[in-house]
């Protein structure tokens, strides 16, 4: 096992930057996902980490060797591909064995490790198959173990679960964490769905046009946006963003709504919207943070333009001043398709945020404008 570390990882393609001088740290076991939409760099530093791209400035370091020049198999890493890369004239066996085979491994020492991954992956009666006989989910557990038997420093996977299909995708989500409590081995993991990052990962790094917009746990990227642009990729919904004007005063500064209905801050936020008066200011409210009932914020009449069930839950998307935002509120709450609803706002789940620059209104409040 080892710690894996980012020193300044750029890349280029000619004129394109596509990776800009990213830092990270990922601790000895740790679960960190990468995560953003195409183009963010995301899986181009995976593949760095990997070997399989030159990197154009930077230093990657597995434990204490700096690998810039080490040949993927010198790195004492794994990959898991989307596509799970079978040899499909090969049995599960073959498969999973190959690599230990190529570095010439002992015969008794290749069985004892297929074994040990088959019986971990809950494969061993599919040993004797090959791809073309298995399921998409057997394939991807086929492949997992492939990585397992070689008992790397690092796991690497990219975006391992886009071939399967909606169900799927949720049991391998349980089943790849289930494997890292049990193998507990360093892995970085690459995707484009914000859900499988929060499910999964110990710690979030979120991607955005080849630069690191914010790391942090679930829960920190989540309730603590460094940025509008994390409080309206995390989340699903994602955050409601509206542009609003600062009235008042550090007393008692509230907000102006696009419609021209004001918003009241708590006293704690007074002082902080005030310093951002005059500057165009971006509001951030999760859908779950409107209530049906009463729970002694302000209130806001609107009418619902798109009811949707959901079973467990049930959004209502509403406009105010022509911005569009939705809310999630519990199925008793809303019936068919009603002209108007009250919806309560919990003041202290606001999110402030410049909306030129992006950054919340908090990181300027303690110093790090």
């Amino acid at each position: 096992m080892a710690t894996l570390t980012i020193d300044r990882l750029t890349k280029r393609y000619g004129e394109v930057l596509a990776v800009d001088a990213i830092d990270l740290e990922v601790a000895d076991r740790e679960f960190i996902v990468l995560v953003g939409p195409s183009g963010c760099g995301k899986s181009t530093t995976l593949r760095m980490i990997a070997g399989l791209e030159e990197i154009t400035s930077g230093e990657i370091r597995i434990g204490d060797r700096v690998v810039n020049e080490l040949e993927p198999k010198d790195r004492d890493i794994a990959m898991v591909f989307q596509d799970y890369a079978l040899y499909p004239h090969m049995s599960v066996y073959e498969n999973m064995a190959f690599g230990l085979r190529y570095r010439k491994y002992a015969k008794a020492e290749i069985k004892k490790r297929v074994a040990n991954a088959a019986r971990i992956l809950d494969i061993e009666p599919l040993l004797l198959r090959r791809p073309k006989e298995l399921s998409g989910g057997q394939r991807q557990r086929v492949a997992m173990g492939r990585a397992i038997v070689r008992d790397p420093q690092v796991f690497l996977f990219d975006e391992p679960l886009s071939n399967l299909d909606a169900k799927l995708r949720v049991q391998m989500r349980t089943e790849i964490k289930r494997l890292h409590r049990r193998v507990s081995t360093t892995v970085v993991y690459v995707t484009h769905d914000q859900v499988e990052a929060m499910t999964l990962a110990d710690r979030i790094v979120i991607m955005r046009g080849g630069l690191i917009e914010q790391v942090g746990t679930p829960d920190e990227v989540y309730n603590h946006p460094r940025t509008s642009y994390v409080a309206g990729f995390i989340g699903s919904p994602t955050m409601n963003l509206v542009p609003v004007e600062i009235d008042g005063d550090a007393r008692e500064a509230v907000l102006r709504l696009p419609d021209g209905r004001l918003l009241p801050l708590p006293a704690g936020q007074h002082a902080l919207a005030a310093g951002a008066r005059g500057r165009p200011v971006l509001m951030g409210l999760r859908p779950e943070d409107f209530h049906a009932e009463t729970i002694g914020g302000p209130a806001l009449d609107v009418e619902p333009d798109v009811i949707e069930p959901l079973g467990s839950d049930t959004l209502v998307f509403f406009s105010i001043g022509g911005a569009e935002l939705v809310a999630r509120l519990p199925p008793r709450h809303v019936q068919g398709q009603p002209e108007r609803l009250t919806l309560h706002v919990d003041p202290t789940k606001l999110h402030l945020f410049d909306a030129a620059s992006g950054r919340a209104l908090w990181l300027e409040g303690a110093g790090h404008g």
